[in-house]
């Protein structure tokens, strides 16, 4: 099947190296010339897979005759609208995928479903102090419709948004931007999938981030099971539920994120996707459910097998996973351990450096800094860090002086914690 795939970065990449491993031709839209998934397509276009009518120029000229995306946010939009318009099939219809893909839609249908939310206003470049009134500082200025924690900054006062409000413009293809009041938090993330409108849920991680001076958001990791599992179960299934009922999703991937503080949970963002916490391998491993498989089918227009889903029992896997983003300091890569000799130590599922020698890296500012991740199990949360630990006691990225660019997890702000 000639299949055109919506991204090239890293992940997408196990998607794309099974889609070629199946027999498909796939058809690569990437705007970056030199992307990790090139190598493995057969056609490979620079288009920016936010350019719906580009693509589906592309989509009609190639004969192409599915399209797919998975772990990127804005593209599900694009290939809902192109699916659409050729007729072919995908998990989610346009309306649906703008609900999911931008925030000025999405608050609106939090509001109109009576689902826990921060209070917000979406200003312009041109707003006045009556437009933010009754909203408490401190703030976190966003972009409506971008992904990555791009252009978001947390925000004191009035100067401090028309300080940062041209660059988070700069990331939105909008003229309004969102300032929300800030939750103090901890995260978690709901993953699971969605069939005739039921959700079912997969995994509950306690999403950890970094704190950046103003910028915030940036994940460093994903750890299960979440530790606010057992207290906030029954919020977690109902609101999921009621967010899947509200916004009229009937079949597909749900990838949501939650706030939990002093006034319990509040809804952050929700997509439908897979996370791009490398949850395609993640989940797996302690759910044996093929989320990736679910997505591929279900975008290329085959049945999905669902019985697995229908028997899981989220307490009944044992299992204590963390999936590490790491992030090194600015300068020249001239050394990285090789990446065996991760992959060889105990616990350790999976690895991959994003960053290769030669690399000139610069300050942290978004998710797009990460140099690279890596999955350990254990038998339990304890054991799962300890080895963590030992993986960041054997990874050395080593700048042109000779010094371990690398920054551990208990370097940040936000510290790990047991509840």
């Amino acid at each position: 099947m000639k299949v055109l795939v919506l991204g090239g970065g890293y992940c997408q990449l196990n998607m794309i190296k099974r889609l070629k491993y199946e027999g498909h031709y796939l058809i690569l839209v990437d705007y970056l010339k030199n992307n990790p998934s090139k190598k493995y397509a057969d056609e490979h276009h620079c288009v920016s897979t936010f350019d719906t009518p580009a693509v589906l120029e592309l989509m009609i000229k190639s004969k192409a005759e599915a399209v797919i995306t998975m772990g990127t946010d804005q593209p599900v939009l694009t290939a809902a609208s192109v699916a659409k318009e050729i007729g072919i099939p995908f998990y989610v219809d346009p309306d649906i995928a703008l609900a999911v893909t931008n925030k000025r839609i999405m608050k609106a249908q939090f509001d109109r479903n009576h689902i826990p939310t921060a209070n917000y206003r979406l200003i312009t470049r041109e707003f006045t102090e009556r437009n933010v009134l009754g909203i408490k500082f401190p703030a976190v200025l966003k972009p409506v419709d971008s992904q990555g924690q791009r252009g978001i900054f947390i925000v004191q006062n009035i100067n401090d948004i028309r300080m940062h409000i041209d660059e988070t413009l700069d990331y939105s293809r909008e003229s309004k931007v969102l300032l929300e009041e800030y939750y103090p938090n901890d995260e978690i993330t709901v993953s699971g999938w969605v069939h005739e409108d039921k959700a079912y849920i997969i995994s509950v991680v306690d999403r950890v981030t970094m704190e950046k001076g103003n910028r915030i958001g940036i994940c460093i990791a994903h750890n299960y099971p979440s530790l606010h599992f057992s207290k906030y179960r029954e919020d977690i299934y109902s609101i999921t539920q009621s967010i899947v009922t509200g916004f009229g999703i009937k079949e597909g991937p749900l990838y949501f994120q939650y706030l939990i503080g002093d006034r319990g949970i509040i809804v952050n963002e929700i997509a439908m996707r897979i996370g791009g916490a490398y949850e395609d391998i993640a989940i797996p491993i302690y759910s044996d459910i093929d989320i990736l498989g679910l997505v591929m089918s279900s975008s290329l227009g085959m049945k999905n097998e669902l019985q697995k889903l229908y028997d899981y029992d989220i307490d009944d896997k044992p299992v204590s996973l963390s999936v590490q983003m790491f992030f090194i300091r600015p300068g020249l890569v001239s050394y990285t351990t090789p990446i065996n000799e991760l992959l060889e130590l105990d616990g350790v599922e999976n690895a991959l450096y994003i960053v290769s020698e030669g690399n000139k890296i610069g300050n942290i500012e978004n998710a797009t800094a990460r140099a690279g991740y890596f999955i350990v199990r254990g038998a339990d949360y304890k054991d799962t860090l300890n080895k963590v630990d030992k993986v960041f006691e054997k990874l050395q990225i080593k700048d042109s002086d000779g010094k371990n660019m690398v920054i551990k997890y208990s370097e940040y702000e936000n510290k790990y914690k047991f509840i």
